[in-house]
């Protein structure tokens, strides 16, 4: 991460979060607004799937001015204060104005309008979340590791021709280096490869034994060299070939038609 890129976000008081592969639920707003694209889209393209770059826009236009379950808002509302003025028949008309309200007066209403909508969107976000927490905490159990110990990985992906019902998803076993947090987790293979990995992928280990990390010596490439017997050299090299024949080599079958004196060589 250059360092441009860090100063920037303590600027603007902004706080990162880390990803990890095969664990959605860590960037559980991007995936979800996936989730509706996804849903969304599927109802607009045409049978050959084709033209989904084309719908996309209209689906925005949508997505931008529904009211959301949670906050009571549309995007487009909390974004410019009002709602989306789409196309009709009262639009087309003529209107005449018949107060002119003071600029500085309608700026202030845009603001009230905004500290309105805000308030209510955090009051309606935090008791979405305490809600979403007691819905998750119902299933989950408290697991934590410490360096040194011994886990397995969960690794669903594999290898095109291996068949799907005798696939094992867990690798290992792989120690922990290091602890970044109660969730987050550094681990090694026995090659001494590490990667950061969320705890849902651990798996803890009991036998130890199993541990046996491979040294740069091991690891070196053995060299099979031929046997002697096997090495041919140009010397020995012989070139044999079958004397041409100067008379037509005449078939079996066909020695008593031609030549029936058999006391003729």
């Amino acid at each position: 991460m250059s360092s441009f890129y860090n100063e920037t976000c303590k600027v603007l008081r902004i706080q990162r979060i880390h990803t990890f592969s095969y664990h959605p639920e860590s960037n559980g707003v991007v995936e979800r607004w996936h989730r509706t694209l996804h849903t969304g889209l599927s109802h607009l393209v045409n049978h050959s799937h084709l033209d989904w770059d084309l719908q996309v826009p209209f689906f925005l236009m949508g997505y931008r001015a529904t009211p959301h379950t949670n906050t009571g808002y549309s995007p487009f509302h909390l974004l410019h204060g009002r709602e989306m003025a789409l196309p009709d028949n009262e639009n087309l008309k003529a209107k005449v104005v018949t107060n002119c309200r003071d600029i500085d007066q309608r700026v202030e209403n845009l603001k009230a309008s905004f500290r309105s909508a805000f308030s209510s969107v955090k009051w309606a976000n935090k008791k979405s979340h305490q809600k979403n927490k007691r819905h998750h905490d119902r299933r989950a159990k408290h697991r934590e590791f410490v360096v040194g110990d011994l886990v397995y990985l969960y690794q669903p992906a594999r290898r095109p021709g291996l068949s799907a019902k005798f696939f094992c998803p867990w690798t290992g076993p792989h120690q922990i280096t290091a602890k970044f947090s109660t969730l987050n987790y550094e681990i090694q293979d026995r090659k001494a490869k590490k990667q950061i990995v969320h705890i849902n992928r651990l798996n803890a280990d009991h036998d130890h034994a199993r541990w046996k990390p491979v040294s740069n010596g091991n690891r070196a490439r053995k060299h099979n060299p031929k046997r002697p017997e096997d090495r041919v050299s140009e010397e020995k090299v012989e070139l044999r070939s079958r004397p041409i024949p100067l008379t037509p080599v005449v078939p079996t079958g066909l020695r008593w038609s031609i030549a029936p004196n058999r006391g003729v060589p």
